[in-house]
């Protein structure tokens, strides 16, 4: 006959303990294994999210089912990947400075001059 070990249900949404905030948590007295709170009765675990794809307000009717879809361990792969060179940002020249303050300028005298309109 086979004992059989009690095994912990995997946790899907933990924060690791590089986090900064869960490092907070451990300093101020929280313990892993209990919830926030002074009994330790409340969540222990970290709110789930879901990516928004659609264009429709949050709460807005018609919207689907809930599903998780991005866990710690695919935001931290995320944050591992190289940004692309296009998304970088690019210091700015002195001449490029001036000449995308002058066109903020314009743009705004223009978006005063259709005000008064």
């Amino acid at each position: 006959m086979s004992q059989e070990l009690p095994v912990k249900p995997i946790d899907t949404l933990t924060l690791g303990r590089e986090n900064k905030g869960f490092r907070m948590l451990l300093n101020s007295g929280w313990e892993y294994e209990k919830g926030l709170g002074a009994e330790g009765q409340g969540a222990r675990h970290p709110v789930a999210t879901r990516l928004k794809h659609d264009r429709l307000a949050l709460g807005a009717a018609g919207t689907s089912k809930k599903l998780v879809t991005h866990t710690f361990e695919e935001i931290e792969k995320s944050r591992a990947k190289p940004i692309a060179k296009s998304d970088r940002r690019v210091p700015l020249n002195a001449d490029d400075y001036r000449k995308k303050a002058e066109k903020e300028r314009m743009d705004r005298v223009r978006m005063m001059i259709y005000m008064k309109k």
